[in-house]
């Protein structure tokens, strides 16, 4: 009988002691194996991977081959290498320079990433022509290389061979930590060229979500097609926020703030669709739903902040565009600005002037442009706005759209205008005053419409004090902002 409490005993103790490993160093997903790289204590060329004798910096394993991967033709890369399609390798603390891959192409995905309670840097990332690659936890700048430069920090290109099913998930971008103090000439010699890189050609389903990019150029450009951006933050942007060149993406769940105007020369944008010179070939199926654009918080007070424009499409034609739940505050004139739209929808938005007793109007403005070729067969609903500009044809419709401005002022529709709490008082005139016909589902807060009678115009949806619990937490409008 003694023996056998001493054999559970055993058994308990041996159990809790594989729990506390595994909770300190968790296993990768069952279909493939973990890796650890500690570029202060690890050797690539004497350590085995593990977590007692890791190997070093991640830049070190890459230049020693220990990648088994696909070329685009097929053939083996690096036969025999311990790493293989569907591992992880987890960073260890420390700086582990750059990562640099070209030519691998993966039958499942290996992950790169922060092992848990870490944090890795890395001076970049570059893909060149690869797929089924996954990057998340690390924190990404130049400046941990001793010497800031001006360069894209993640960039994704499709040279020679297609990039494809990347994920960049949670990771730290930026192009230095601290930027208190900078002129505008510190922004034009040390602000990285872009945050997050995706260039037109050859690249496709990417997945950039929950990623903090900051004091930053530009923030987010997403030249592959059928790509998901979601969740991410950029903040402190000294140019364009997000850029989208191609079709079939989704930006959702965005939150931009804080822009800065180093270059006189510069025209400002949160959220910009064009193709660069063709101005022909149309940008389609685009969701553009729940972001929040902010020109700056209250707390800002550097000269060269800057209202940028909102939403907008200038030059290539948009269709099949679905713009919704989004919230634009700024002052610029152009807060959702698309030219040329057709077979769209422009729902349920929210765009107000920060500058509340300027005479810029902020404002939806959907008509034709230079080539003064009006919407077609779109639907402009919903939205509130200090002003609209909507030329659209017999085959679209514009309705259930409020000016507040002249009906009522901010004061009658919002909770606090001045700390930004756009949400709707009791009496605001945008409750129940809207259609449900093609509204989103659920508002910027994920509130099921309708809570009254109607559909409420705008982003928000009032909620009374017996209303059910939201069905989603989508994240809430960036704390401590105001008008200076």
């Amino acid at each position: 009988m003694e023996n056998k409490f001493k054999s559970l005993i055993f058994v308990c103790v041996f159990i809790l002691a594989l729990s506390v490993h595994f909770l300190i160093f968790p296993r990768a997903e069952a279909s493939g194996n973990l890796w650890y790289c500690d570029p202060v204590n690890g050797n690539t060329s004497t350590g085995d991977g593990s977590s007692e004798h890791p190997w070093g910096s991640i830049e070190s394993v890459l230049a020693a081959n220990k990648f088994e991967s696909k070329y685009y033709n097929g053939s083996v890369r690096n036969s025999g290498a311990p790493i293989k399609a569907g591992d992880s390798v987890y960073l260890m603390d420390g700086y582990h320079g750059a990562i640099s891959l070209s030519n691998y192409f993966n039958s499942d995905y290996i992950s790169i990433q922060a092992a848990p309670g870490h944090n890795p840097k890395l001076s970049y990332i570059y893909l060149s022509s690869g797929s089924k690659w996954k990057f998340e936890g690390l924190s990404v700048s130049t400046e941990h290389s001793g010497s800031i430069t001006k360069r894209s920090l993640i960039e994704i290109r499709g040279i020679s061979y297609p990039a494809s099913y990347i994920t960049i998930e949670n990771n730290d971008v930026f192009s230095k930590n601290d930027i208190t103090g900078w002129t505008a000439q510190d922004w034009l010699d040390y602000g990285a060229t872009t945050g997050i890189y995706t260039s037109s050609s050859n690249v496709s389903n990417i997945t950039i979500t929950n990623n903090r990019v900051k004091n930053i150029r530009m923030g987010i450009r997403v030249g592959a097609s059928d790509s998901t951006i979601k969740y991410n933050t950029v903040t402190n942007i000294g140019g364009d926020s997000m850029t989208v060149l191609n079709n079939n993406n989704i930006i959702e769940n965005n939150t931009f703030k804080n822009y800065f105007k180093p270059d006189p020369a510069d025209h400002l944008d949160a959220i910009q669709f064009h193709r660069g010179a063709d101005q022909v070939t149309p940008l389609a199926n685009i969701i553009v739903r729940n972001n929040y654009i902010l020109d700056f918080e209250n707390n800002v007070t550097d000269t060269l902040k800057y209202s940028p424009q909102g939403i907008t499409a200038f030059d290539a034609p948009p269709t099949n565009f679905t713009v919704e739940n989004n919230v634009v505050i700024t002052s610029h004139y152009h807060g959702i600005t698309l030219e040329r739209l057709s077979n769209s929808k422009v729902a349920n938005n929210l765009v107000f002037d920060h500058l509340p007793n300027d005479s810029m109007n902020t404002a939806i403005r959907i008509h034709g442009g230079i080539a003064g070729v009006p919407a077609t067969n779109s639907i402009v609903r919903n939205n509130i706005a200090a002003d609209y500009a909507l030329t659209l044809d017999a085959s679209s419709a514009a309705d259930h759209n409020i000016n507040y401005r002249t009906e009522g002022g901010a004061n009658s529709f919002f909770a606090n205008y001045s700390q930004l709490d756009l949400h709707h008082i009791a009496s605001s005139p945008a409750v129940n005053s809207g259609i449900c016909a093609n509204a989103p589902s659920t508002d910027y807060d994920g509130v099921i419409r309708p809570q009254g009678s109607a559909c409420d115009a705008g982003a928000y949806e009032y909620v009374l004090s017996s209303a059910p619990e939201p069905d989603t937490t989508p994240p809430a409008p960036p704390s401590g902002v105001g008008v200076n």
